[in-house]
């Protein structure tokens, strides 16, 4: 009895592609409900659209100026200046996955929330 074994080079066809490692499908999955995968949720997507909501959202030039230096990883770095999504740069990324981050779990952050110390405050309790 013969079984049917694929190709080996069926089975490794997609090694190489970065979309593959990245874990990023090419086709949005179909639910059984017909729909697919990026306007239902649940696999991220949702994550997904806040991020382009934010990395669409339009900034002044004051408000771009008034950004702080943040440095980051290399790897990710690295990543990120790999990426074309809609021509925006790796700041304009970044401040989307962080924006997008927050609207998740900024309840959650709360928890860590500190006051901050400063000499203003205790001068103000001496007085």
């Amino acid at each position: 009895m013969k079984k049917d074994i694929p190709e080996l080079n069926s089975l490794l066809g997609g090694i190489e592609d970065p979309e593959i490692l990245a874990g990023i499908s090419k086709t949005a999955p179909v639910l059984p409900d017909g729909s697919d995968s990026d306007s239902a949720g649940g696999d991220g997507s949702l994550s997904w659209n806040s991020f382009m909501n934010h990395l669409d959202r339009p900034t002044s030039p004051a408000y771009k100026e008034s950004r702080h230096v943040c440095k980051l990883d290399k790897e990710l770095s690295d990543t990120l200046d790999e990426l074309n999504i809609k021509g925006k740069s790796r700041s304009d990324l970044v401040n989307a996955i962080v924006r997008t981050f927050f609207d998740e779990h900024l309840d959650r952050m709360s928890a860590y929330r500190q006051e901050r110390k400063s000499l203003f405050k205790k001068k103000e309790v001496l007085t």
